[in-house]
């Protein structure tokens, strides 16, 4: 099946006896096999399971929890590479929880750390520009609710990934480059307030550059502080020093 599954990836047995972790691996490897070679998880039973555990010398899936609820997870992510779940998927799902002997409270772990992992990934693709629109937050509430993640848990990734990106950010606009360096000239210092983002205080510094310096070619920030309130960043406030090209830098 086009999946996360590979087949073949047991290792060769020895005819000598095999401790315990390895039975595992290879048990988990042949169960891993079927559902690679399988044209849909439901194709593959809870027999056939069974039998590729005990070919392994492991007499039950059950003695593959771990290993079990990571095959489980690898498939419940792939299913939200789209960032929903169909009807097909959801009787897939249900289907490898049986055949895979997983508990109820084994199947909501994994789906804590999958939804936890899939809803940080599209937070983060979101903030890319340091801010969601309207849009973009309606889509993060579907997902939440599609992914059945408490509106607490969906808040503190919002806020962590928040700070990275605003973090990046700020790396980002203060990292000197050699080849950067070598085509501006010195130029005056100004300054951008905002209460909507970093990107927005740079702009008002660079309107009030562009203003001062008609054939305005470069900027750096150079100062970049703000103040907060109830937790978040209620004003940026930046320091931006822009000039014009230098003269033996070329047209580039």
């Amino acid at each position: 099946m086009a999946g996360p599954f590979v087949a073949g990836g047991s290792n060769p047995r020895s005819s000598g006896p095999r401790l315990l972790g390895g039975r595992k691996r290879d048990a988990c490897a042949a169960v891993e096999s079927l559902l690679a070679e399988a044209g849909h998880v439901t194709e593959v039973t809870a027999e056939a399971v069974a039998e590729a555990c005990r070919g392994a010398g492991v007499d039950s899936p059950t003695r593959l929890r771990k290993e079990c609820k990571a095959l489980y997870g690898r498939y419940l992510d792939h299913c939200f590479d789209d960032r929903k779940l169909s009807v097909e998927e959801s009787h897939e799902l249900d289907h490898l929880r049986e055949i895979l002997a997983l508990s109820p409270r084994d199947v909501v772990s994994v789906q804590d750390d999958v939804s936890i992992g899939v809803y940080g990934r599209a937070v983060a693709e979101v903030l890319s520009d340091l801010r969601i629109d309207p849009e973009e937050a309606e889509f993060l509430a579907r997902l939440r609710e599609e992914l059945r993640l408490d509106e607490g848990r969906a808040t503190r990734i919002l806020e962590d990934e928040q700070f990275d990106a605003r973090r990046r950010a700020r790396h980002e606009a203060t990292t000197a480059d050699e080849a950067f360096i070598h085509h501006r000239t010195p130029a005056d210092d100004f300054t951008g307030r905002s209460a909507e983002s970093l990107e927005a205080a740079v702009q008002d510094a660079l309107g009030k550059a562009a203003l001062a310096i008609p054939k305005l070619h470069w900027f750096e920030v150079r100062q970049i502080r703000g103040y907060v309130d109830g937790g978040g960043v209620s004003q940026w406030y930046v320091v931006v020093q822009a000039g014009i090209q230098r003269d033996d830098a070329g047209s580039d």
